[in-house]
């Protein structure tokens, strides 16, 4: 069985998905989840949902990969501006999103909130104790919508700098920045056209 979430990375409507090729697991489920879980049906988003799985059908391989090497990009970028970027014996990541270790800037919830001044979007994520102590004091950094709306690994330092100055300086003079760089991105990758 796996399940998900139907948006960030997977790029889709909010919700969810439950997959699993056992039937009888999955006529369980169904009992369980409808009408009793899923009585509002909505149609609307049941075909974005559709659409979104199409894309991945055709470009979902290439999206992930992207994803995967622009995070990388990104975590190197940060360690390479005395970031605290959270390691395992991997590296900092093999994914699309990564981790900050914010206990310097008081957490990962107000790291989130002083870079949300700065225009960028993160949120805040517990870390192991053997890495920091208290409750949401990571940061979690993702890629997925920076790949979507075309940016890449070449992207990512200029990406670090606003991170690491939103983090370091005054938050709301980075905004207009982060805007700029935002705006050359103005059309979507890694969907049907």
């Amino acid at each position: 069985m796996l399940t998900m979430s139907t948006y960030k990375s997977l790029g889709g409507p909010p919700g969810g998905l439950i997959l699993t090729d056992d039937a009888e697991l999955g006529e369980r489920i169904d009992a369980i989840a409808y009408p009793g879980l899923t009585a509002n049906f909505d149609a609307g988003k049941t075909a974005s949902l559709a659409i979104t799985l199409l894309d991945w059908i055709e470009h979902g391989r290439a999206y992930a990969d992207a994803m995967v090497a622009t995070a990388s990009a990104l975590a190197a970028a940060l360690v390479g501006r005395g970031l605290p970027v959270v390691e395992t014996d991997e590296g900092p990541t093999t994914s699309h999103l990564f981790a900050l270790d914010a206990s310097r800037w008081g957490g990962g919830h107000a790291a989130a909130l002083r870079l949300r001044r700065a225009n960028l979007l993160t949120c805040a994520i517990g870390l192991p104790p053997t890495i920091a102590e208290g409750a949401m004091c990571g940061l979690r950094i993702g890629t997925p919508e920076v790949v979507r709306w075309g940016m890449g690994v070449d992207d990512m330092p200029e990406l670090a700098d606003l991170v690491a100055d939103g983090l370091s300086d005054d938050p709301t003079e980075v905004a207009p920045r982060t805007t700029a760089f935002r705006g050359r991105s103005t059309d979507l990758h890694h969907i049907r056209t």
